[in-house]
């Protein structure tokens, strides 16, 4: 299932408290919870495709440095400095403020921009607007000091230090260390509210002056008619739950959040919600299960899945700290024989509690603890049955475009990864933006997203902006998973990287979580730039594992270090894809007589001064490179999300083999020239966005026409 919110104040009235879950942990989903307090807004965690919401005057709270709570945050980050927001708090274990700064250095750009770190000490109490928030380390008994796998950088040389130009200030106290045996609990206390009831005021006879102050201040008063109003008469107060975040990664963790006295005061409390994060395993512990029947309350029974995976004796953080709620259930692997000392503080909790299965989209109004679902998993007794493509083999392969749009998800298109299927194991990736294992989870069933996963033998990355790589370690994640639940020998992974991101992805690896798992690294700049006998030796290498005779790189028009790429399979189809580039007479050329083009049309036609200052295409470019490339087929990605549904569709006009990508398009190479014949039915389908584009278009030619250079750089 996908779920994606535009507009988190679309959730409740501003003076309403809603717990929502944007991701349960499920397949393809990470784990986040957004919670709203009146006018305050906290999100528990920030995974991948979690920066698809509106995050104005949000605050961050990271429980664990994982990728599947900790990969939103950098897009989450660029969205919010591009939304004109000139800061955003984040809360986190220590380490998390290295995992900004190291991306800040190497490919996040953003303009004048503040993360404020909040304390990392052990009794961290900020206040929040009108929610008090107080964090709670808990550690791992048992610290796992994992040794990253070695990764094959043979084929690169020489290392690149690129520090990225930006503005991305710090404050507040930094770790400067990583510390992965941490997790952070939150305990969130809301301030009581009172509100006068007007209403009975002028029942009363309460009128505006003196008696409304005194009774403001808890004294009561004598009316005209002789009558004693008192405070609670006139005055509502609104009383909150207390909200409990608990983060278990591993059965490590459990002692330590069992031995913390600030949980002590809530035990008694009728107004409480605890949101677990933790796993399903780690929930089904035998001490646990005692507490479970002492204090439900913060110990619920989960329902236990009928399918069981058996992970005895797998370290940790291999598998452990990624199985999620609905996942998975596992027996304990070791002496989990609880003790006396901490039984004894529970005896007397209360034993009624209302458990809540989360799903995405579950809302909690905490004002009465009911519970909404704006969706329900979609439960079929048979699979349902749809038209596919014919199928495709080595001389015919499908490509199906994962992600169209630019910059940042949305709810119509997601960013840029097209997936390019030559044979049942053998395919590849053109680009891995945010929610890319989001896009194929919703995509395929279970078992066919294994198949797919341990298909991909390379991923090749255009460049260091963060909507075409932030999905890479997810995807990399997921592989890994999929090979070791068939129990076979892994096959090799090529990464073709621009040289900055090489360091980056090796400090999440070395620091944060192993991700490189038989993989070999390249750097595209040394394939540009090495010498005839390295660059036949790489394609000797290509040939053996993907069946590519030649993979032609040039340098594209846009930032440093961004390439565009040509691939020629040895049955003879030629594809080549733009990344994101201006009009490039370099491409052109290693291009010639492509099967098929894939080119970024960022801004329509006619905007070509927005284009050129941001270094994208306009439509007209892209159909130019085209023909003078001679390809007999051009598909257009990578839309402005001034087009969240359909780019100007009048700019195709006159063109016989030019047509337009959506998210999940898919199609084989022999049916490429099919797609074009759609053009006008998408102008039937969607109508009405079709004129407002033509509004919009209007719009933006005539203020274009005014705007100084600087106004239009602002403007991408």
């Amino acid at each position: 299932m996908r779920t994606r919110i535009v507009n988190e104040d679309s959730l409740a009235e501003a003076k309403d408290t809603v717990l929502r879950v944007l991701g349960n942990g499920s397949r393809g989903i990470s784990n986040c919870v957004l919670l709203r307090l009146r006018q305050s807004k906290i999100l528990f965690n920030c995974g991948i495709g979690d920066s698809g919401f509106r995050s104005n005057g949000c605050d961050v709270f990271i429980t664990h440095l994982d990728w599947s709570k900790i990969g939103g945050l950098l897009p989450l980050i660029y969205k919010t400095s591009g939304a004109n927001k000139a800061q955003l708090t984040v809360c986190g274990p220590p380490g998390l403020d290295v995992f900004i700064k190291e991306a800040a250095t190497k490919f996040l750009r953003v303009k004048d921009f503040t993360v404020n770190l909040a304390d990392h000490d052990t009794s961290l109490n900020s206040q929040f607007r009108n929610i008090s928030i107080t964090s709670i380390p808990i550690r791992n008994k048992n610290p796992t000091h994992f040794k990253p796998p070695p990764v094959d950088k043979s084929w690169v040389s020489r290392s690149f230090v690129h520090k990225v130009p930006g503005c991305l200030k710090f404050n507040g106290t930094a770790s400067g260390k990583i510390d992965s045996n941490v997790s952070y609990s939150y305990i969130c206390r809301a301030e009581t509210s009172r509100l006068w009831n007007l209403s009975e005021c002028v029942k009363r006879g309460i009128q505006p002056g003196s008696n409304m102050q005194k009774l403001w201040n808890g004294e009561s008063v004598v009316v005209e008619d002789g009558s004693v109003v008192k405070p609670e008469d006139v005055i509502e107060y609104e009383v909150w739950p207390n909200v409990i975040v608990v983060d278990c990664p591993t059965y490590g963790y459990i002692d330590n959040l069992l031995a913390k006295g600030e949980y002590e005061e809530f035990y008694k409390g009728e107004k409480l919600m605890v949101v677990h994060f933790t796993p399903a395993h780690v929930m089904h512990d035998q001490r646990q299960e005692v507490c479970r029947m002492i204090a439900p309350k913060f110990f619920p029974k989960l329902p236990v899945p009928n399918d069981f995976l058996d992970l005895t004796g797998a370290p940790d953080w291999v598998e452990f700290g990624d199985m999620y709620l609905e996942s998975v259930s596992l027996e304990p692997v070791r002496d989990s024989a609880p003790s006396q000392s901490w039984l004894k503080k529970w005896k007397r909790m209360p034993k009624d509690l209302k458990l809540v299965q989360s799903w995405p989209g579950t809302t909690i109004h905490l004002a009465d603890r009911s519970v909404t679902k704006s969706s329900d998993p979609l439960i079929t007794s048979e699979p349902p049955q749809f038209n596919e493509p014919s199928a495709y083999y080595p001389q015919n392969p499908r490509i199906t475009f994962l992600g169209t749009g630019s910059q940042s998800m949305s709810s119509h298109r997601s960013t840029s990864a097209i997936l390019v299927q030559m044979s049942p194991d053998k395919s590849m990736l053109l680009d891995c933006g945010d929610g890319t294992i989001l896009q194929l989870a919703s995509l395929l069933g279970e078992a066919d997203l294994q198949k797919l996963l341990t298909s991909i033998r390379c991923i090749y990355i255009s460049h260091t902006h963060g909507d075409h790589h932030i999905g890479l370690i997810g995807v990399l994640q997921a592989i890994r998973k999929a090979w070791k639940s068939t129990r076979h020998e892994p096959k090799q992974v090529l990464l073709l990287l621009p040289a900055p991101l090489l360091a980056w992805f090796e400090f999440y690896n070395e620091k944060l979580e192993p991700i490189f798992h038989n993989t070999v690294m390249f750097s595209l700049s040394e394939l540009i730039t090495s010498n005839e006998p390295n660059r036949k030796k790489f394609h000797n290498f290509l040939e053996k594992v993907l069946d590519i005779n030649n993979i032609k790189l040039c340098w594209a028009k846009h930032s440093a270090f961004s390439c565009c790429v040509t691939i020629e399979h040895k049955c003879g189809w030629k594809i080549s894809y733009s990344g994101d580039s201006q009009y490039n007479p370099r491409f052109i050329e290693i291009g010639k007589n492509s099967d098929l083009l894939i080119h970024e049309a960022t801004y329509a036609a006619g905007l070509s001064k927005m284009a050129n200052a941001a270094k994208h295409s306009t439509t007209a470019d892209a159909i130019r490179v085209g023909r003078e490339m001679n390809a007999k087929q051009i598909i257009l990605t990578h839309f402005s999300q001034r087009y969240p549904v359909v780019p100007r569709l009048v700019d195709l006009d006159d063109t016989l083999n030019v047509s337009v990508a959506f998210d999940h398009l898919q199609v084989n190479l022999n049916d490429v020239g099919h797609l074009p014949k759609l053009n006008e039915t998408y102008k039937t389908v969607f109508g009405d966005y079709v004129a407002d584009v033509e509004d919009l278009h209007e719009r933006l030619m005539k203020k274009q026409l005014v705007m100084t250079d600087d106004e239009v750089s602002s403007e991408q």
